[in-house]
């Protein structure tokens, strides 16, 4: 099966070695070829983005679905991440003689001032909904997981890792990430 995998650092594995990895296992030991799209502080609107623009060829969307505090925007080719931790923008761009590393500071500085956790709530489950009904029609299977309660009109696994199989900085460790892995299995020969 043709997997599109996207999440954030959760779904994609950070702090783990690549063989330990969601990634890797789908594609090793479960056999089906991935195409990972996650990265680390990937927000719910650049996953839903992703989606519309690369589900073609997939037989299957596997969604780990991230934080109502994130944001996206794309500038130029480059994804550009928000959260609110972090407040440096690090990408490798030239800086328009530091005009785009400005930018993005006001920006960031002046979106979480005003920033409403209830509204990028709502918004969260907006897209997580209208991904899943766009996906359907377009024929694809779905498998949504969220690391965040989410409001919607069909299934999500919310998946429960326990501390012990999480990293110090609350990311899975290899354990957790393997247990996180056999509940999706279970949930994709399901689907």
């Amino acid at each position: 099966m043709k997997i599109l995998l996207d999440g954030c650092s959760m779904t994609w594995g950070l702090n783990l070695d690549p063989k330990d990895r969601l990634e890797h296992l789908l594609t090793t030991e479960a056999g089906h070829t991935v195409t990972n799209n996650s990265r680390p502080g990937k927000s719910n609107l650049a996953m839903s983005m992703d989606i519309y623009n690369s589900a073609e060829d997939h037989d299957l969307i596997l969604v780990g679905w991230s934080y109502t505090s994130r944001f996206y925007l794309k500038y130029k080719n480059y994804d550009i991440d928000f959260m609110p931790t972090v407040s440096v923008l690090d990408l490798p761009i030239e800086r328009d003689s530091g005009l785009l590393n400005d930018a993005y500071n006001n920006f960031h500085k002046y979106f979480y001032t005003m920033f409403e956790n209830k509204f990028a709530s709502n918004f969260s489950d907006m897209l997580v909904n209208q991904t899943y009904t766009w996906c359907k029609y377009q024929g694809k299977k779905c498998v949504f997981f969220s690391w965040d309660h989410r409001i919607s009109d069909f299934d999500i696994y919310y998946p429960y890792i326990p501390p012990h199989h999480k990293l110090p900085c609350g990311h899975l460790n290899q354990a957790g990430t393997r247990q996180l892995f056999t509940n999706l299995k279970e949930l994709i020969n399901e689907s």
